[in-house]
């Protein structure tokens, strides 16, 4: 856990800079989660670029910083000895900062691209990002401490790979140092093939793999979790969009039922689906009692409580006013009473947009007043939504 307040800096000014809420920000200060090594660099950047180091100390506070969040990695001193020499250079004009390309010195702009607070489209950076499904979370924390399998099913971009995320994330925190998760995109090239599929699930566990050792198939991954429950750890499988299996060539009976005897001794297996198991799997292989080890938890769209807790939240957040949170409650719904996440999501981040765009480049980007702005913003938020969402 981190437990660490960078000093100088305000949790405000901080989120805005690393790209997260401040809400996150928190979490990591006080130690409920740990950020990622990529959000732990990017905080090293921050403080370097706000020289909230002290002056000489740079690279000993940097790796202290890093020693505290307790990684599965170690500090790169190469790439912190890139970043000081882009941030620590003598003063010159903005945007005029030397760079070396093809042993040519160019010039850098010293740009960074804006960070949303609303995630559209985008991984879960942390879980104090994830609302809502209160009771799905709940249940499939409880079954995965119970070692017990669980099958996440819901239409395409309703949150099942977030909520599987969200496992990934807390089960350190939640559960404990010995439940180690590994996480396969069954629609990566790579699946394509058994020992494909065994050498992603074995490398996610972190084991040392060659290509050939996958070979054997899930002959191999049992020995993988045998040892990894031998040394007194719980392997937690993550499977997401799983239907692609159903489709490939070798994932037949023996495969299934060679996946569920390993969920009966020790293997914790999650899936994310469109459909349920017993749709997907008995189609492609009639016989298997592959789906008779799982609880299904269906995703539906946000209700009202679940979309007005989360419309409060990043409203806070994002200095909105009433009539923004309204707005984003109103064009966030998909159907009556139904509101879909991603398009809060998209929602938001047009909305915060907008009002960047009119502070930086004149009020014609944000007509709040104007009836034909919002019809305009409703179209475009159709348009971007409906280009993502079947």
């Amino acid at each position: 856990m981190l437990r660490y307040r960078v000093p100088g800096l305000t949790q405000e000014k901080m989120a805005r800079l690393v790209g997260v809420s401040p809400v996150t920000i928190r979490n990591w200060e006080n130690g409920t989660y740990t950020p990622s090594a990529y959000n732990l660099k990017r905080m090293i950047e921050v403080c370097l670029q706000e020289e909230a180091f002290s002056a000489g100390r740079e690279q000993e506070e940097a790796e202290a910083l890093w020693a505290k969040a307790d990684l599965n990695a170690s500090f790169d001193e190469r790439w912190f000895r890139e970043l000081e020499t882009t941030y620590m250079l003598p003063a010159l004009s903005p945007g005029e900062y030397p760079l070396v390309v093809d042993g040519q010195e160019s010039v850098e702009s010293n740009y960074r691209p804006a960070q949303s607070l609303f995630l559209f489209n985008q991984a879960l950076p942390d879980p104090g990002e994830f609302y809502g499904r209160i009771r799905e979370r709940r249940t499939l924390l409880d079954r995965t401490y119970s070692k017990e399998s669980s099958s996440i099913v819901g239409p395409a971009k309703i949150g099942k790979t977030w909520l599987m995320d969200y496992l990934r994330l807390t089960a350190p925190q939640e559960l404990g140092s010995r439940f180690h998760v590994s996480y396969v995109d069954a629609m990566l090239p790579s699946c394509g093939t058994v020992e494909g599929f065994t050498f992603k699930a074995a490398h996610g566990f972190g084991v040392p793999w060659a290509l050939d050792d996958a070979n054997r198939g899930l002959t191999a991954l049992e020995q993988v979790v045998a040892s990894l429950i031998a040394n007194n750890k719980v392997p937690i499988l993550c499977v997401d969009t799983f239907e692609a299996l159903a489709t490939k060539t070798g994932f037949d009976l023996p495969f299934f039922a060679g996946l569920r005897a390993l969920t009966r001794v020790g293997l914790c297996l999650v899936t994310a689906s469109k459909k349920p198991l017993i749709d997907i799997v008995s189609r492609a292989v009639k016989e298997s009692p592959f789906f008779n080890v799982f609880e299904q938890l269906s995703l539906e769209p946000f209700t009202r409580g679940e979309a007005e807790t989360f419309a409060q939240a990043k409203s806070f957040q994002a200095g909105f006013t009433h009539q923004e949170y309204t707005r984003l409650l109103e064009y966030g719904k998909a159907e009556e009473q139904q509101w879909s996440p991603l398009r809060l999501q998209l929602v938001g981040k047009m909305l915060l947009e907008d009002k960047i765009l009119a502070e930086v480049e004149g009020p014609a980007y944000y007509e709040p007043d104007d009836p034909h702005y919002w019809q305009m913003f409703e179209e475009q938020v159709e348009k971007k939504y409906r280009g993502v969402v079947r």
